[in-house]
């Protein structure tokens, strides 16, 4: 840091007035990529003092920053970011403008979250972008993503979170004047940003009532049927507020009414790990993950789905199905982030 200072402050004092300006954007550039460089060499133990509250900021340039566990990050010219945590457990970026691509590195347990303008992105472990950018008739939100599959909750929409998978798109906008989302808002192609009835809350009326209210002849008035998106939004709910058992439910419900829709795959993952954690249900988990790995051949969960089937084969003693599923995984992830714990989950291949 030193020699940097050193020879940006010796071009300084020898430059003509007009191009001063353009040495301090040099410096503050060098600066802001030192910062990062010292960020990847601070050993592991100490990385939440490297980048907890540091602000990465770019001009004209881009700038790519490899975080200690792989995952890597690369900042659009003109872009601000805000590191409010960034431990080995958890990391929470902010995006005051600008765009930033995330490459996350799956790392179960540990919390990867971005937020732009009151939207927050969650993360597992994806390759994805957001774009928060300040246009004179407001800002304008996009979440791109290339890989997997990332949830976004809006604080404008409270309650409601969208799954935005690879090939997707979530855009919301804020008319400047209002301050509030415009008809506009979407999620593409999935209208993620809808309001949404929870099938358990929704308040229906007594049949008795509703039979005094209709002439002779008239039809029943249509039961609401609760779509795939808000079972699982349901259930996601049920499930963060520690109710397993309705979240498995729910999430039963989508694979029973719906088997076809693009969100049951994702379904069958969760009921799969509910199942394994924490109802102690292996053969239910087995059932679970095998359909998640059916329905979803190209997510983001199919890796671990198809891991965790090891473990649920090996648990119930199931060696030949176990050795199918191990035999499955390295032939598709050879070099996967569970190899290691898949090759002997069944014993020696």
């Amino acid at each position: 840091m030193a020699r940097v200072w050193g020879n940006v402050r010796g071009r300084l004092e020898g430059a003509p007035p007009a191009r001063r300006g353009l040495g301090w954007a040099a410096f503050g550039a060098a600066v802001v990529a030192v910062a990062a460089a010292l960020a990847l060499l601070v050993p592991r133990g100490h990385a939440g003092s490297a980048l907890e509250n540091a602000a990465l900021e770019t001009a004209g340039d881009t700038l790519g920053v490899t975080l200690l566990d792989g995952s890597k990050l690369t900042l659009d010219s003109r872009t601000h970011v805000q590191v409010a945590g960034g431990n080995s457990d958890a990391v929470a970026l902010v995006v005051g403008h600008g765009r930033i691509s995330c490459d996350v590195t799956h790392r179960p347990g540990r919390s990867f979250v971005v937020r732009a303008s009151g939207v927050e992105v969650r993360v597992v472990g994806t390759l994805f972008s957001v774009r928060d950018e300040q246009r004179p008739d407001g800002v304008h939100i996009d979440v791109n993503v290339e890989r997997g599959m990332v949830e976004v909750v809006s604080e404008r929409h409270p309650g409601q979170v969208s799954h935005i998978a690879a090939g997707q798109r979530f855009s919301e906008f804020v008319p400047a004047a209002t301050g509030v989302p415009s008809d506009s808002a979407a999620a593409l192609p999935l209208p993620a940003l809808e309001p949404a009835t929870s099938p358990r809350s929704a308040p229906s009326a007594p049949a008795s009532a509703s039979l005094e209210q209709r002439s002779p002849g008239e039809p029943a008035p249509a039961v609401h049927e609760p779509s795939p998106r808000e079972l699982l939004d349901v259930a996601n709910t049920a499930r963060r507020a520690g109710d397993a058992r309705a979240a498995a439910d729910d999430y039963s419900q989508i694979l029973k009414k719906f088997p076809s829709d693009g969100r049951a795959g994702l379904a069958a993952f969760e009921l799969g790990r509910l199942r394994m954690d924490r109802l102690g249900d292996m053969a239910g988990a087995v059932q679970a993950l095998e359909r998640a790995v059916q329905l979803a051949p190209g997510s983001g969960f199919r890796e671990d789905a198809m891991a965790r089937l090891v473990t649920a084969y090996a648990a119930s003693r199931r060696s030949s199905e176990c050795a199918r599923a191990r035999d499955a995984y390295l032939a598709a992830f050879p070099a996967g982030v569970h190899r290691d714990s898949v090759t002997r989950g069944c014993g020696t291949p």
